[in-house]
Parts: structure tokens; C-alpha cells; sequence
């Protein structure tokens, strides 16, 4: 995908606004996925002087734990993922609670396809490991990508934010976007 272009199409256009905009007034842009080799790109759509400051900011917060695993199954398998799932609920002794103890999650997969594919197991798994039905569990996991309709993307980004919601985990690609301030972790399922 590139910037601008089929990824955020009018990010493009920013040069547009810039050029709208006094040049004494700063012009600001943050990202925490840029690639080097599209910087020069963004520089040039999103209206930025040819001498702008770049600050480059490492991961290594307080706050945050990169942590780098090495897939054991199979790629379309999610089995990697168990880990995010506590014990059954009869050991848990109460199925909600079990529910509610799923770190808010989010996982980025690289298509729609991935993306669904691995709803469709999680919702699997979380049925049988807690004998919920598959609708309860579809609503634990939720799946949110560019080409949901703008209200149904509200809704399940509301229901995210909402700690105390039973929407504890999204299966997404990039569409997923800022906002989502209660995640606990973050997941790329990419390979």
C-alpha cells in the first residue's frame, strides 16, 4: 500500500491544506509506523518544507514492552493467540469474570481475509473454552476494517472504550486507526 494513495487516499491532499495555511503557523505530523522508505512521500503530500525537522523517538518507554515472539503454528492457525484467554471458566469458577479478565487487545492482521479467518477460530475457541454461544463470543471479538460501514466502525470503537463492555478483543487491519487509548496490548499477526 502506499501513503496517499490506497492507504488513507486523502492524506494525498494534506499539501492542499498546508498550502491554505500561513507559512508562519507550524505544520506538524506524527506517526508511530513510518517507514523510512516512505517518509520522502509523506514529506512531499503532506505539505512539509524540504528542510523539515525529523525526530526520530525509540519504543523503549516506561509505559510500553515490545515484546518479539516467534510464531509456533501455522499462520492461519491461532493458537499463537491462546495466551490471551484464561483458563476455562470451570477452573475460572465464573465464565464472566474469565470474560472480563481478556486483556483489551487489539490484532492487526495484514488482510481482511486473515482478519476474518481469525475471528472465526477466536469466536471458535472462546465458544468451547467457555460454553458460551458463538454469538456471545462473536461479541468478545470483534472484527473492525476499512470497509465496514462508518456506523458499525462507531459502534464497535464505542464498545471498546467501554472497559467494563464484553468487547474485549479486535481482530483488525490499519483501518482500526487512533483512539483506542484502552488497549492493553498490541498484537501484529503478520508474517
Amino acid at each position: 500500500m502506499t501513503w496517499g494513495n490506497s492507504f488513507r487516499p486523502a492524506y494525498g491532499y494534506l499539501h492542499v491544506l498546508r498550502n491554505r495555511i500561513p507559512r508562519n503557523i507550524p505544520w506538524f505530523g506524527a506517526s508511530a509506523t513510518l517507514r523510512p522508505n516512505i517518509l520522502n512521500v509523506c514529506l512531499e503530500q503532506g505539505g512539509f518544507q524540504k528542510n523539515a525537522h525529523i525526530i526520530y523517538e525509540s519504543l523503549n518507554q516506561d509505559n510500553i514492552y515490545c515484546d518479539l515472539r516467534p510464531m509456533q503454528f501455522s499462520a492461519r492457525s491461532v493458537k499463537d493467540l491462546l495466551f490471551l484467554f484464561p483458563p476455562s471458566a470451570t477452573e475460572h469458577r465464573n465464565t464472566q469474570r474469565a470474560i472480563q479478565s481478556i486483556p483489551k487487545t487489539i490484532i492487526f492482521f495484514r488482510s481482511t481475509d486473515q482478519l476474518l479467518n481469525a475471528r472465526f477460530q477466536l469466536v471458535k475457541t472462546l465458544a468451547s473454552r467457555y460454553s458460551i454461544p458463538a454469538k456471545a463470543a462473536k461479541r468478545i471479538v470483534q472484527a473492525f476494517y476499512s470497509h465496514r460501514s462508518e456506523f458499525s466502525k462507531r459502534e464497535i470503537h464505542a464498545w471498546f472504550l467501554d472497559d467494563n463492555s464484553e468487547v474485549r478483543i479486535l481482530a483488525a487491519t490499519d483501518a482500526v486507526g487512533m483512539g483506542m487509548h484502552n488497549a492493553i496490548l498490541l498484537i501484529s499477526a503478520r508474517v
